[in-house]
């Protein structure tokens, strides 16, 4: 396919919310592992929300949604979450594994999610935990998450900010 330049930064606390920080439209990040370094886990311990290993989000100003991240064959390792899929109108998560998370093995806030063949161990929060953003401000992603758990999954538990909405 296409080649497509992907904005990747990497440092201990990207704007004081990930490791890593990915941000843009039709990314596939695959065969990579992203381990937490315990010096990195202390920096986040000390900062005032749960850092992620790997994010994925808009990092504008303007909060836009992002279309289309795909994660296939990523190792996580550690951090208080693990993954953050934030503002994401299709997320293909396939062969993912998520090991040693602090509270979350992966959060989903304000995103569609697809979940197939993939290892999310749970933290003191859960395996997954589905978000949403709650906000006077403006915002592109102000909403519900759906997640949609396919086959050959192992995740011992899922956390709901707002279980079965529109059921």
């Amino acid at each position: 396919g296409e080649s497509k330049e992907v904005k990747i930064t990497l440092n201990n606390l990207t704007y004081g919310q990930a490791t890593v920080f990915v941000e843009g439209n039709k990314t596939k990040i695959e065969n990579i592992t992203f381990a937490i370094t315990d010096n990195a886990m202390n920096i986040m311990k000390n900062a005032s929300s749960a850092q992620s290993v790997l994010k994925v989000s808009d990092g504008t100003p303007d909060i836009n949604m992002i279309d289309k991240v795909e994660l296939k064959n990523v190792k996580v390792i550690g951090g208080e979450k693990g993954i953050d899929i934030h503002g994401v109108t299709n997320a293909i998560i396939d062969k993912v594994v998520v090991t040693t998370p602090e509270k979350l093995g992966m959060s989903v806030t304000s995103s569609n999610a697809t979940i197939t063949n993939s290892n999310i161990e749970a933290g003191t929060w859960a395996g997954i935990g589905i978000m949403e953003v709650k906000s006077t401000a403006p915002s592109a992603y102000q909403g519900y998450s759906v997640v949609r758990v396919g086959n050959g999954n192992t995740i011992p538990s899922m956390y709901a900010e707002t279980p079965n909405i529109g059921n």
